[in-house]
Parts: C-alpha cells; sequence; structure tokens
C-alpha cells in the first residue's frame, strides 16, 4: 500500500496545481498588459511562479505517474516516500493558491464559488450551470 503513495499524492497534486495555472493566468495576463512598471514585475514574479508550477506538473505526470506506470509500480521505498512528502507540500502550496483565488473574488459575488470553482472566477464553469 506504501507504494501506491507516490501516485495517490501525485493525482491529488496534479488537478490542484493545474486549478492554480488556469485561476492565475488571468491575473497575470491583465497585469502584464498596463502601462505601469510596477505591473509588469508584479506580472513577471506571477509568471515565474506559474512556471514553477507548471515544472512540478510536468515532474510528477512524467516521474510520477507516467514512469511508474511504464515499471508496474516498482520503485524503491525511500523514494516514495520523499516523492509522496514533496507531492504533499506541493498540495498544500496548491491549496493556498486556489484560497487566495477565492479571496480576490468580491464580496458581492464570493457566495457564488468556492475554492474549486474560483479559479474560474468570473465566468461560470461548464458544471456550474
Amino acid at each position: 500500500m506504501i507504494y501506491y503513495l507516490n501516485e495517490l499524492t501525485a493525482l491529488i497534486a496534479v488537478p490542484l496545481l493545474l486549478l492554480c495555472f488556469r485561476g492565475f493566468w488571468p491575473h497575470m495576463w491583465r497585469l502584464w498588459k498596463t502601462d505601469a512598471q510596477k505591473d509588469r514585475a508584479l506580472a513577471a514574479m506571477l509568471g515565474m511562479v506559474m512556471l514553477v508550477d507548471v515544472k512540478g506538473v510536468i515532474r510528477m505526470a512524467y516521474w510520477d505517474l507516467w514512469r511508474s506506470y511504464q515499471t508496474g509500480g516498482l520503485q524503491s521505498l525511500d523514494g516514495t516516500l520523499i516523492n509522496s512528502g514533496m507531492n504533499m507540500i506541493a498540495s498544500v502550496a496548491a491549496l493556498a493558491g486556489l484560497m487566495a483565488l477565492f479571496y480576490s473574488i468580491p464580496d458581492d459575488e464570493r457566495h457564488k464559488y468556492n475554492w474549486f470553482t474560483a479559479p474560474f472566477y468570473p465566468g461560470p464553469c461548464w458544471w456550474m450551470k
């Protein structure tokens, strides 16, 4: 059972990180299109955070899911524990990002969203209709 902990934590972290990427993309793009230098600097910093997010998703998708699928799940126990620990840290960071997206929604519209639908603000998701 502990050998599949890595895959389980990656299956949780990857969708959460993709939701964060989806939610922060419009913010970064809006900041980048302004003429103010401080907004462009903030957009560049947000872009670097999103780049690390995407790198984490690619790493987890390849090393934790695809490679494990190809080898039949055979990994060393210490590698599984280290990777699953990193995946859990990524999940907590993604939840913090989703919380930030949720609290960036104006108060009068926040009741229509939750942490997992906040990345799709201002338009509703297809499953919210």
